[in-house]
């Protein structure tokens, strides 16, 4: 799902069987965020209700390598990696 997309609320009409990817402003907070924005927006995004972390577009290839390397890290620390 894009940014825009309330995921809680979508979350809440489509049930717990349903895969919902997406939440993480691909250029807001990969691009112009710090290492912080991103663990803070990954928390988020798995607090709201998503199976799997993905960009609403394309990963930017200006994104600092630093913010890549806390996505995978926010990932591993807050994901549920066991299904």
């Amino acid at each position: 799902v894009e940014k825009k997309n309330d995921v809680a609320e979508t979350r809440r009409k489509l049930g717990p069987n349903v895969l919902i990817f997406g939440d993480l402003d691909a250029f807001g907070v990969l691009v112009q965020g710090t290492p912080d924005d991103v663990d803070k927006a990954v928390k988020e995004a798995i607090d709201k209700g998503v199976n799997a972390i993905w960009p609403g577009c394309d990963i930017w290839p200006s994104a600092p390598r630093e913010n890549m390397e806390a996505l995978m890290v926010a990932v591993e620390k807050y994901g549920n990696l066991e299904g």
